[in-house]
């Protein structure tokens, strides 16, 4: 499939917008993995129509991958619990890369932290989700710029929706280059799935 193909399967493929973003993103090399999640409901305490994530959902997402010729890889499905609900769900973890080494790189850390922790998480996802390195280790020195300070830099910048990780204080400006250049290049691939996604009313 040519580039102009994997889009349009993008765009068509039945998911939420801010996923397709992604997926854009990975396909493209801006992003390295992300990792995506699919829910059901597999206990409820009233009556509903939502269904398990079943496994002919789960197939047809990785048939949808196939055909983007990205690598991925599926884990068992585990069981969450609503407090607010009382209600229990199916979660089932889809990690999707761009390339293998970097979709290794995504499945090691989850399988690190669902055993024993794992105290280079936080760096491993934030250099898979392609976050500038100065961000990454203002977060981890806990050095991030107030997230009411952050608001005030994009506000009203058409790209706001991108601004997908905190700031540092002393390099912010150049890290708001890298939402920038997610903004144009998904508007380059995909305007109408960039103007969905800006006029987002949630992030």
């Amino acid at each position: 499939m040519t580039i102009e193909q994997k889009v349009a399967t993008i765009e068509q493929f039945p998911l939420w917008i801010n996923t397709k973003v992604e997926l854009l993103l990975v396909l493209m090399g801006h992003k390295k993995a992300t990792t995506v999640f699919v829910y059901g409901k597999t206990v409820s305490y009233e009556n509903t129509e939502v269904p398990p994530a079943s496994k002919l959902r789960i197939k047809t997402i990785e048939n949808f991958l196939g055909r983007l010729g990205l690598p991925y890889q599926t884990f068992p499905a585990d069981s969450i619990t609503s407090k607010e609900y009382n209600e229990k769900y199916e979660r089932v973890r889809i990690c999707i890369g761009h390339d293998n080494q970097s979709l290794h790189s995504m499945v090691a850390m989850w399988q690190k932290l669902s055993k024993d922790g794992y105290p280079l998480a936080d760096k491993v996802h934030g250099t898979l989700s392609g976050f500038p390195n100065s961000a990454i280790q203002a977060y981890l020195q806990q050095k991030l710029m107030p997230f009411s300070e952050q608001q005030t830099h994009t506000k009203g910048l058409e790209y706001d929706h991108f601004c997908q990780f905190r700031f540092s204080m002393d390099n912010w400006q150049e890290e708001l280059k890298t939402p920038e250049r997610w903004a144009q290049e998904v508007k380059r691939l995909s305007p109408r799935l960039y103007t969905k996604f800006i006029t987002m009313t949630v992030k």
